[in-house]
């Protein structure tokens, strides 16, 4: 049943893509860890120096799209710490849970 939440945002996503052919769906990201929790959509080419205050240090796990890869940054303005990913992951780590303040996402 948790896998049903994160499916039905994944299916959603892919079909905002498929709707527009301006943007790509690139990753999901999801406030708690196995894609729980509330959801943030990130489309193709998206270079988000500021999450904004009600992501910021949010971030616990992310589905990404085949073919994309998300960076994230531990702060504004793409400072400190960053993690790329490339895949979906279910928890980005002790050392990486809530602490993202911006982004990057690129597909090939």
């Amino acid at each position: 049943m948790k896998n049903l939440g994160r499916n039905i945002v994944l299916i959603l996503a892919i079909l905002a893509t498929s709707q527009s052919s301006f943007a790509q769906t690139c990753a999901v990201m999801y406030e708690h860890a196995n894609y729980e929790g509330a959801s943030y959509i990130v489309n193709n080419g998206e270079n988000n120096p500021w999450i904004g205050n009600s992501w910021n240090d949010i971030v616990s796990s992310l589905t990404v799209l085949p073919g994309c890869q998300i960076t994230l940054w531990q702060h504004i303005n793409y400072g400190g710490m960053p993690r790329t990913f490339y895949s979906n992951t279910s928890y980005v780590g002790n050392d990486f849970n809530d602490i993202t303040s911006g982004y990057t996402c690129n597909c090939h």
